[in-house]
This record gives C-alpha cells, structure tokens and sequence, in this order.
C-alpha cells in the first residue's frame, strides 16, 4: 500500500487519491505505529503548536497504551502529545492543552489522545482545545468505538474541526467534508480506522 502510495498508483472514485485509510489485522500485529510513525514524520516539520492530531479510543487504559507510544517516538521532537482520559483532573489536562498570554491563546499539543466522554467534557466547557487545524483523526478500535456513537463524540469533533467556515471574517475555511457514515467491522480481530482531514493536496 505504501509503495503504490508513493508512486501514485492508488486512485480512489472520481480519480482522486484516497486519503482515509482503514486498517484491519490482529492484536499485536503494529497497528499502533501504523499510524504513529506517519503523524509524528508530518508533523516534526510544524512551526506552530495547534492540534493536528486526534487519536480517540474507547477506554482510559488503552488510551494510556497508544499516548506511550506517542511519547516514546516523539522524544527528541518538538512535537507534544497530550491526553485527556481521566488520569489527571480536569484542570490539569486543561492546562497541558493550551495557555493564555497577553489575551492570545497558545496551544501546547500537536497530538491529542483521548476517550470520547473525556473528550467532550473539554470540548463543551471551552477548555481550550480547538481543533480548527485538526488534519488527522485516529478512531482506534473502530469496532468497539460504534458502540460509543449515541454519545454523538463524532459530529461534535467534525462540527469543531470546521468550526471556522461558520465565521464571516475567517480567511482560512475548510471545506466541509461529507457525510460520516460506519459500519461495523464483522472480524475477531481489532480494527483502527484513520481519517485524514486535509486542507488540500
């Protein structure tokens, strides 16, 4: 899949290259760096600190897993990783997502790694996370995670990632992607679903 992606050879309906990736294997068999080694590469060349990157999993232990795993290959990065899933208390994840200086926001996280309900709480209480730049959503264990869809996680992710079209004076606006459907994975096996939410080619 790599190489073909390389040489361009993946052509995807209307004859462009696809860009949402779904991934399907076994327990153990490196799904997690599938995706970590990608989002870590793209965004060591970043400038500034916003959130670009959006892993959701449906439970603090796993979340814990993949922000190890992060962490580990971001070492001796510029890029920061962040989670939100419970382990510290409301405050502290608050603070470790962005600061304020001379009335302007600083982000502190190029990654974010979270459960949903965690997620929402710092969504809907202005904590500080914004996703306006957000270019990829990791949706790990995809099968499991439908099961958390009637907490409606998803459309409030996608309505803050393109928060920005809604406003007048926006110079950046994001074109809004299409409808979000899910189906579930019928396999024993543990599945990842990676979307990539671009600003272009």
């Amino acid at each position: 899949i790599l190489e073909s992606a390389q040489q361009g050879l993946l052509i995807g309906r209307g004859g462009y290259k696809p860009r949402d990736i779904c991934v399907s294997a076994p327990t153990g068999s490196g799904k997690t760096l599938s995706f970590v080694i990608p989002i870590i590469q793209v965004l060591m060349d970043r400038v500034v600190c916003e959130v670009r990157a959006l892993a959701v999993l449906p439970t603090k232990e796993l979340a814990q897993q993949v922000h190890r795993v992060f962490a580990s290959y971001a070492e001796g990065t510029t890029v920061k990783v962040v989670m939100l899933a419970g382990q510290k208390s409301f405050a502290a994840e608050q603070a470790s997502l962005s600061e304020h200086r001379w009335n302007m926001r600083r982000s502190l996280a190029d990654i974010v790694v979270a459960t949903p309900g965690r997620l929402i709480d710092h969504m809907t209480k202005n904590s500080g996370l914004c996703l306006e730049h957000l270019r990829f959503l990791v949706i790990d264990e995809a099968d499991r995670m439908i099961d958390s869809m009637h907490q409606s996680w998803l459309s409030q992710v996608m309505g803050a990632v393109y928060r920005s079209r809604a406003e007048p004076g926006s110079v950046f606006r994001r074109t809004e992607a299409a409808c979000i459907t899910s189906a579930r994975c019928v396999c024993v096996c543990v599945c990842v679903c990676v979307c990539y939410l671009l600003w272009g080619d």
